[in-house]
């Protein structure tokens, strides 16, 4: 049966490509700030509160730049409080919160468990995981699917993903600067596995939390390397902090939740998708 999605958030490379996959079966509204203002109740209210049909919301809608400021902190929670106060939660079947692994902090206790502990330490994070509670609280469990993202990437990202800009600073600079000792570890999704996930996800009416990640983390060092290597140029990884009893190696190892470890839940290996997104530039 087909579906009416409400997309909130246009802006960003994993609404478009949600956006692109689900309208081929279903009903699909994206909105961004020139169509809803979230910063603004009544235009909030005027959207959310008078919906004709039944919708699956899905939110994308995040500042995400300058991650310690404490004004765009503040930005966030007053959209999302905008959109907990004045929907008309009869008229919703769902709601994705697009959350992020953020929320669990800088040096994680691994492995990563959606039942860990979360310590945010930057603003961004704590955001998130306040707007989470705040969904919780309104959203009845079985309506609420929350959904910690790591690190996106992929072609189209205009070289803003932490593979981007890896990718970007070799192919101008022929050098890649990673500000630590290499050693940390991280996981990454490429961009077009999402809506596949996503939609898996609805099928199998999923709900609650959810890491959705690969569960194979890579060192930032391994990561320089791949790019390196499938560029094949000769490209310098200066690591600017190589003493490793200066600081706490930041290492981001999580364990699949037992629902993505379905052969249809297909995460791109991160060598695979760096080799794509070299592949897609050099076209």
């Amino acid at each position: 049966m087909n579906k009416n999605f409400l997309i909130l958030g246009r802006n960003s490379l994993i609404s478009k490509k949600t956006a692109n996959y689900l309208e081929k079966k279903n009903f699909v509204k994206v909105l961004g700030s020139k169509d809803c203002n979230l910063l603004k109740k009544k235009e909030v209210k005027k959207l959310l509160g008078n919906l004709k049909k039944k919708y699956v919301l899905i939110i994308f809608s995040f500042i995400t730049e300058n991650k310690n400021s404490k004004s765009i902190y503040l930005k966030n929670l007053k959209m999302m409080n905008n959109i907990v106060e004045t929907i008309d939660i009869n008229k919703i079947s769902k709601i994705i919160f697009i959350s992020s692994v953020e929320v669990y902090g800088q040096v994680p206790q691994n492995p990563i468990l959606e039942s860990n502990k979360e310590n945010p330490r930057n603003l961004y994070g704590l955001a998130k995981y306040v707007c989470e509670q705040k969904f919780s609280l309104k959203v009845s469990s079985k309506k609420l699917l929350i959904l910690r993202l790591p690190g996106v990437y992929g072609y189209g990202d205009k070289f803003e993903s932490v593979i981007g800009k890896f990718i970007n600073s070799a192919i101008k600079k022929k050098k890649i600067v990673i500000k630590s000792t290499g050693e940390d570890k991280r996981d990454f999704l490429n961009v077009d596995d999402f809506p596949k996930i996503l939609n898996n996800l609805l099928i199998d009416n999923a709900c609650g939390v959810i890491n959705v990640v690969s569960g194979k983390s890579l060192s930032i060092k391994h990561i320089a390397e791949t790019v390196s290597k499938y560029l094949k140029k000769n490209i310098i990884i200066s690591l600017k902090n190589k003493n490793k009893s200066l600081e706490l190696i930041s290492k981001f190892e999580f364990k699949r939740k037992k629902i993505l470890r379905k052969k249809k839940y297909y995460f791109t290996n991160i060598e695979k998708g760096i080799y794509k997104y070299i592949n897609q530039i050099q076209k």
